[in-house]
């Protein structure tokens, strides 16, 4: 499990099978519950200094990766640990027997911080006001559907006039 704004450690051992022309890049994506893509490494093997076409059929090798979770990301929900290798240039993935082009390889929580508000954040804005949580009613929207959110804030200082807040959905 993880927490918004930690990170996650992961090695990987890799073993070439066959010789490839291809120089595959490899992926590593945390994917949550709604399909947001919430952290990512794309990297050539060897931490970018190893070409597939170059391995030896049989050589097993080490991949260390870092993904780091946003402070901003949201809590609770389940991410997805999913990996795969994909042709830079062209995008095209490479298909395993079963004809799938990733594997997911771990099902991870991401729980909340520990707080009085939900979704705690530490959004400073000018030492004047700070965000310090947030909570929205759903992740997923279709056409037509409203959003509810709430914010949490804290005033830092007393503020000589009137903000206004805006939010934008993208």
């Amino acid at each position: 499990s993880l927490h918004p704004g930690e990170t996650l450690d992961l090695t990987l051992y890799w073993q070439s099978i066959n010789a490839m022309e291809t120089d595959w890049s490899i992926f590593v994506h945390l994917q949550d519950s709604a399909g947001t893509l919430v952290s990512q490494r794309d990297t050539y093997p060897g931490m970018g200094l190893l070409l597939t076409s170059g391995m030896q059929p049989g050589r097993t090798f080490a991949d260390r990766y870092v993904l780091h979770v946003p402070a901003t990301a949201y809590a609770p929900t389940e991410l997805r640990l999913n990996i795969g290798l994909y042709d830079y240039s062209t995008g095209q993935r490479l298909r395993n027997t079963d004809g799938i082009d990733s594997v997911q390889l771990a099902i991870l929580e991401l729980n909340a911080q520990p707080g009085n508000y939900t979704n705690p954040q530490k959004i400073n804005f000018q030492n004047r006001i700070e965000l310090v949580g947030y909570e929205i009613d759903r992740r997923v929207l279709a056409p037509g559907q409203r959003l509810n959110l709430t914010l949490y804030w804290r005033g830092l200082r007393q503020l000589k006039r009137d903000y206004t807040v805006f939010t934008q959905l993208r």
